[in-house]
């Protein structure tokens, strides 16, 4: 992941914080209507948006995902994967893919130094593609963890300079929310699992529903799609 982060917190945000960018911008995917909005960091200034031609995701589904290697966002709507130039507002690939994953998509991440994009699930799994257009898929595998069958699989970040794998979960009955770590060698495998908490009592965090993770500064952000938060590691 490089420069470039897709997190936000904009009214109803689906999913997702991609790697970040110049000028560090935080991107994300809207839920009920797809745009791509950007923020300044460390501002939260809010700059343009680009018009998604994409389905509205369904509950905790959607994702985005920052790909240094053209300087693009992938973005889907739970079914699709789109590759986008938010900056030019047009598609970089002209015909979307769709997902192979049998439960919709909750999370993507870019991770450059492989040439991937991890694709993942709401259920947990996750499929390797390599990246550019017509992507090819690549292993799939399952999310082993103790959570219990309630929690989601809603939220994906990568840091390709340790090799880590950022993976979000929540229960949105209980309102807890998780994040386990895997080797990205390893995806499906964590070894670590952290609870999350809000930054105040008065302003409680919904389910996640996007990661992204900064590897200049150990910093993981983390959104509901109403507030964003950054955790150290």
């Amino acid at each position: 992941m490089n420069l470039r982060s897709t997190l936000l917190a904009t009214a109803a945000l689906a999913a997702s914080l991609p790697a970040q960018s110049p000028g560090a911008r935080l991107l994300g995917l809207t839920q009920n209507t797809p745009l791509i909005p950007q923020h300044s960091v460390p501002s939260c200034n809010l700059g343009p948006q680009c018009p998604v031609p994409l389905s509205a995701p369904p509950f905790l589904a959607g994702a985005s995902a920052w790909d240094g290697t053209s300087q693009s966002l992938w973005v889907s709507d739970g079914f699709m994967l789109m590759n986008f130039q938010p900056d030019a507002c047009t598609p970089v690939c002209a015909t979307p893919t769709t997902s192979i994953l049998p439960v919709p998509t909750s999370g993507l991440t870019a991770v450059e130094s492989l040439n991937t994009l991890f694709e993942m699930d709401l259920a947990g799994n996750i499929v390797q593609w390599q990246l550019g257009c017509s992507p090819i898929p690549g292993p799939i595998c399952t999310i082993t963890s103790p959570l219990p069958p309630s929690f989601r699989f809603t939220a994906l970040a990568a840091d390709d300079v340790r090799g880590l794998l950022f993976i979000g979960a929540a229960d949105p009955a209980a309102a807890a929310n998780v994040i386990l770590v895997s080797n990205i060698t390893n995806p499906c495998n964590p070894f670590a699992i952290y609870n999350v908490t809000p930054c105040s009592p008065n302003q409680p965090l919904r389910p996640l529903t996007g990661l992204a993770a900064e590897s200049c500064s150990s910093s993981l952000y983390l959104t509901d799609g109403f507030t964003t938060q950054a955790l150290n590691y």
